[in-house]
């Protein structure tokens, strides 16, 4: 219980504790008034006693003793400056508990919001991932559809050259302006041109850009969530 010695002696006092007598004074001049009371009711030694929420009271001057009325008020003066002193520092370590107090919020708030970055960078972390996986797949993918055409072109490379032959004109191969029996394209196979080859290898050369593009974000990323 946080009390003062009054506060304490008033509870020992409505609960049947017998308590030394005592008046209560906020002035030098009620300190002389209640001493002459205690002294008129047979008291032959006072007790000045600051009243202050701090330890060794007594060491630090706040208890002192007293055999007049006149001594107790000058005992008093010097309690009263030796409280005013107790109350200052009381405000003063009230204040610097608030200041503690407010910058352990202030770390709470910047820790919380510190995880929660985190949590941030760690989900963007993990999207690039994913993105700059998902286009190293495409790129792979553009790269096997452009060698697979290339290789198509390559072995129809006779039927491409047989359907340029014209009557009458030398084969560029052999040479002989006789054709008796050209090569020709599988029934149902499509013939890949050189506009195809180009198209498809435009589309790696994309997917590749993109898939750089995105380990580059992904890399940032990491970064960010490591730092």
């Amino acid at each position: 219980m946080d009390l003062y010695e009054y506060q304490a002696r008033q509870m020992f006092k409505e609960h049947g504790v017998p308590v030394l007598d005592y008046r209560l004074a906020s002035t030098p001049e009620e300190a002389r008034e209640g001493a002459r009371e205690l002294l008129a009711d047979g008291a032959s030694l006072l007790v000045v006693k600051a009243q202050v929420k701090t330890g060794g009271r007594g060491k630090a001057g706040g208890v002192k003793l007293a055999h007049t009325a006149d001594e107790a008020y000058e005992k008093a003066e010097e309690e009263h400056a030796l409280a005013l002193r107790g109350a200052e520092d009381t405000e003063k370590a009230h204040r610097e508990a608030q200041q503690a107090q407010q910058n352990i919020d202030a770390a709470r708030r910047a820790v919380t919001e510190a995880e929660k970055e985190a949590e941030r960078a760690l989900g963007t972390r993990q999207k690039a991932q994913e993105r700059w996986e998902e286009a190293a797949r495409a790129a792979i993918e553009a790269t096997d559809a452009f060698r697979s055409l290339q290789a198509q072109r390559l072995a129809q490379a006779s039927s491409l050259l047989a359907r340029e032959l014209a009557e009458g004109e030398p084969c560029p191969v052999c040479g002989s302006a006789e054709h008796p029996n050209p090569a020709r394209a599988r029934e149902g196979e499509s013939l890949v041109e050189q506009t195809d080859l180009d198209a498809a290898k435009t589309r790696e050369d994309r997917a590749h850009e993109a898939s750089r593009a995105r380990e580059e974000e992904k890399e940032k990323a990491t970064l960010a969530y490591h730092r």
